[in-house]
């Protein structure tokens, strides 16, 4: 019985590990990162987009107190991540490579705008702003919807 279950114990090990390196694989890249001033200060309730054309639709993060922003699960790629809020100077970052499995991080700093009174372009609906959380949200155009 004893040797049973050692042979048992054998064949799940490496079956195990093949399943655990297979989900890892599918887990997709990690982009993370802190959005400052240039004094250091963390900036909150700004939109930072994330685009790429491996994503079926653009996904956005509103940063909290911490000026901390999350996109997980992305396929490996090239991406593009715009920075806006109001009253700095909107921020766009070309060519970040993501890779399938790891997980990168990048900080921003942002300068205020010189320009008083000056509005930045958000594309957020009011019924999609969580103002309690600071999470990972994607926007699916209607013509996406409907090819589903």
């Amino acid at each position: 019985m004893k040797e049973q279950k050692r042979k048992i114990f054998l064949i799940l090990i490496p079956i195990l590990l093949i399943a655990a390196a297979g989900i890892q694989a599918d887990s997709g890249g990690i982009l993370k990162g802190r959005l400052t001033d240039l004094q250091g200060s963390p900036i909150s309730m700004a939109v930072i987009y994330l685009n790429s054309p491996e994503l079926p639709a653009i996904q956005y993060y509103i940063t909290a107190n911490q000026g901390r922003f999350w996109f997980d699960n992305l396929p490996g790629g090239k991406y593009e991540i715009t920075v806006e809020v109001p009253g700095y100077k909107k921020v766009i970052i070309s060519g970040l490579l993501i890779r399938t499995g790891v997980m990168q991080s990048i900080n921003i700093k942002n300068e205020k705008t010189s320009i008083e009174g000056e509005e930045l372009p958000i594309d957020i609906r009011p019924t999609l702003l969580d103002k309690h959380s600071a999470r990972n949200i994607a926007v699916l155009e209607e013509s996406i919807i409907n090819h589903i």
